[in-house]
């Protein structure tokens, strides 16, 4: 077994727990670690993602998507001339 990466960084704790012998605990990190990362890179609130996920399992609608947002893009025609 390797040694405890002490960081912050959750890419290189996923990392250590795929190499652990943990079974499904570790896949079950390894996800739960994608889920922080991601709204964390988009730069949206994790808590507030988590707390809606889990809202929307007790309510029964679909969860919040972890796919980025796009801004939206009005399109303006041009004047007649």
């Amino acid at each position: 077994m390797t040694e405890p990466v002490f960081t912050d960084d959750p890419e290189r704790i996923e990392a250590w727990y795929r190499l652990t012998p943990m079974g499904r605990l570790g896949k079950f990190v390894a996800r739960l670690l994608s889920v922080v990362t991601t709204p964390r890179q988009q730069e949206r609130d994790v808590l507030d993602y988590l707390t809606d996920a889990c809202a929307a399992v007790v309510t029964g609608t679909p969860p919040p998507s972890l796919l980025p947002q796009a801004p939206r893009t009005i399109l303006i025609a041009p004047l007649a001339a």
